[in-house]
């Protein structure tokens, strides 16, 4: 773990501790943008994600979309993977958002 994430997970403490909804809510985002610098982009992995519904990217259905993101929700894996869907597949781009919507109440990511 870096510097900046150890330093962003004590300031979220101290938000959460002061009830500071505002700041936790934006050193939330920061971490989690730090934590997706800190993982390399892992084409392969996606490659594989998607094989469980097409056999590319370029042959996902818009019906398989739900699937492929919740088989991503497995943490810091999900927001690059969604990342990198919406770059592949732009007109995916609004399942791609519900089916995100859907997965995060759901505490899967």
């Amino acid at each position: 773990m870096s510097d900046n994430l150890r330093i962003l997970k004590r300031l979220l403490a101290d938000a959460r501790l002061a009830q500071d909804h505002e700041t936790t809510k934006e050193v939330g985002e920061a971490i989690a943008l730090e934590r997706r610098r800190e993982m390399p982009h892992t084409p392969g992995r996606y490659s594989a994600t998607i094989a469980l519904a097409a056999d590319s990217v370029d042959q996902l259905r818009i019906s398989d979309v739900f699937r492929v993101i919740e088989a991503a929700s497995d943490g810091r894996f999900l927001d690059g993977f969604a990342e990198w869907l919406r770059t592949q597949r732009p007109e995916l781009g609004v399942e791609i958002t519900e089916c995100m919507a859907e997965i995060r109440p759901l505490g899967l990511n």
